[in-house]
């Protein structure tokens, strides 16, 4: 009962297994989810966090796992089943889930400091920070 705020990562297990088409890992990755149902999973957090008057804050996932927390370098090159990296910019070895937990955390609170953000000036758009968090 100690916070009265949840970050998490927005769910969308039809993306998720589009994302794994053709590879070996497709059917395996589609029976899990099948399984797990995220949505069943997000529909359950709603509704406790809504009965205990908390905040659930659900984050964008792009970039989550291929920003690093510590100095903002967004690794293109992350493949799907690699599970550290090193930071080519800062040299820390970064724990893909570990930095990803950080980065959902942190654009949860900050959506200012989202990834997609940068992506997004890159390529000249105007995106709001806003528009990569939604509020239960």
């Amino acid at each position: 009962d100690g916070c009265d705020t949840i970050v998490v990562e927005k769910l969308d297990a039809y993306e998720m297994r589009k994302r794994g088409k053709g590879s070996a890992q497709s059917k395996g990755i589609n029976r899990r989810l099948a399984v797990l149902k995220p949505y069943e999973l997000m529909t359950i957090l709603e509704s406790l966090v809504k009965k205990q008057n908390k905040r659930l804050v659900k984050v964008d996932s792009f970039w989550t796992s291929k920003a690093c927390h510590d100095c903002g370098y967004i690794n293109k090159d992350l493949k799907v089943g690699q599970k550290e990296w090193q930071c080519p910019s800062c040299k820390k070895t970064v724990d893909r889930d570990l930095n990803a937990a950080r980065n959902i955390l942190d654009w949860g609170i900050h959506p200012e400091h989202h990834a997609k953000l940068k992506k997004a000036a890159e390529e000249g758009k105007n995106l709001s920070p806003s528009s990569l968090v939604t509020e239960v």
